[in-house]
């Protein structure tokens, strides 16, 4: 009976002990048992039967270790892989989304350059910059203060606008939502740049326009500049009932001074008399040099009367004015011719052939004197 229980219990034992506790500690309960069967009169068959399944339970549980070990291994790789390419996505994500800013701050710079490029008044060209900036920086609080000023405390960034390398203003821009990044000011010295261009261009236009309406040796009106002014007071004298006057003045003998004394003396003479005229003349009136040594004054709400009287104190006045001609000093006098509208001409051309009929007059009545009226 006791050989029956151990013929049955030992073999299951070495086996249950393989199988759970590991190799080693299943063999030693296989010898343990084999003894025992030996012992109990178990033949050989038993026993090599028991270590037959006991080598392939043993067997059997490596080949699942292994296969364990290499799923814990494919698993791993696997995370491994994972976090890989989740970096690839993270990274190209960010890509993206860096390159979709830049292209957005190219376009905004592209468009910015664009609308300030076409503009000339600074006027005009701060208030779309200001504009322009409150676009790119949303929710901001953007200012142009004159002069050159600090981005100041807080969360504050400025830019200075910087015409023929004098600081005309400061483009400041504020934020309560957070600081801004080194991208956020490079930005905005751009736009701030771009302004600055604007407004250079603006500012050469202005001169080349003036150069336009010019005299480059008096700094008068040029002839064209005048007639335009002319035809313009006509119009709006016509349309408002008022009167308005002209005097053209032409100096006398002046071809004596640049044949006597050369053509710089003659220059100085002519921007000698250029001086006395705007001294006689009103903030609203306009002086320009008619052509030569010719000038003329256009007058404006004033009827012949009031303009003749005019022309007789700057007669008065030119004729003892002392001129310096490059270290000696010269005297000029002149004569002039008056006309009034509508009293003596009704449009720009009769206006000014009136005038010059009357100074004619005086050129043949001995010189330095207004044209009477005939």
């Amino acid at each position: 009976m006791l050989a029956s229980l151990l013929a049955a219990a030992l073999p299951a034992l070495a086996l249950t002990v393989t199988a759970f506790a590991g190799n080693g500690a299943g063999v030693l309960v296989a010898i343990a048992a084999s003894a025992g069967l030996i012992a109990a009169g178990v033949g050989a068959p038993a026993i090599a039967a028991m270590w037959t399944m006991v080598l392939l339970t043993a067997w059997q549980r490596r080949r699942l270790a292994k296969a364990l070990r290499l799923s814990s291994l494919a698993n791993a790789s696997e995370r491994e892989q994972g976090r890989g390419l989740q970096k690839d996505v993270d990274f190209y994500a960010e890509r993206a989304r860096t390159l979709s800013a830049r292209g957005q701050t190219r376009r905004q710079l592209s468009r910015a350059a664009r609308d300030l490029g076409g503009l000339l008044d600074a006027g005009e060209i701060h208030a779309r910059l200001i504009g322009i900036t409150r676009e790119v920086f949303p929710g901001s609080e953007v200012v142009l203060l004159p002069g050159e000023a600090a981005a100041g405390a807080g969360h504050q960034m400025a830019a200075p606008l910087r015409v023929a390398r004098n600081v005309i203003g400061t483009l400041r821009v504020s934020s309560a939502n957070g600081a801004f990044s080194n991208d956020d000011r490079r930005l905005l010295e751009v736009l701030s740049s771009l302004a600055a261009d604007a407004m250079e261009n603006g500012r050469l236009f202005d001169q080349v326009q003036q150069n336009a309406l010019r005299d480059g040796l008096t700094g008068l009106l040029n002839h064209k500049a005048f007639q335009g002014r002319l035809e313009d007071a006509v119009l709006e004298a016509s349309r408002y009932r008022q009167p308005m006057s002209v005097i053209l003045i032409d100096l006398d003998h002046f071809k004596t001074v640049n044949d006597t004394h050369g053509h710089p003396a003659g220059d100085a003479v002519l921007q000698g008399v250029s001086h006395v005229l705007d001294r006689h003349a009103r903030d609203v009136d306009v002086v320009a040099r008619y052509g030569g040594e010719e000038f003329v004054i256009l007058l404006f709400q004033t009827g012949y009367a009031e303009a003749a009287a005019m022309a007789e104190r700057i007669r008065h006045d030119l004729s003892e004015q002392a001129l310096d001609a490059g270290g000696r000093t010269l005297y000029a006098t002149a004569s002039f011719g008056v006309a009034s509208f509508p009293e003596d001409a009704t449009s720009a051309q009769q206006l000014m052939r009136q005038a010059d009929q009357r100074l004619y007059g005086a050129k043949k009545a001995g010189r330095n004197r207004v044209g009477e009226r005939s």
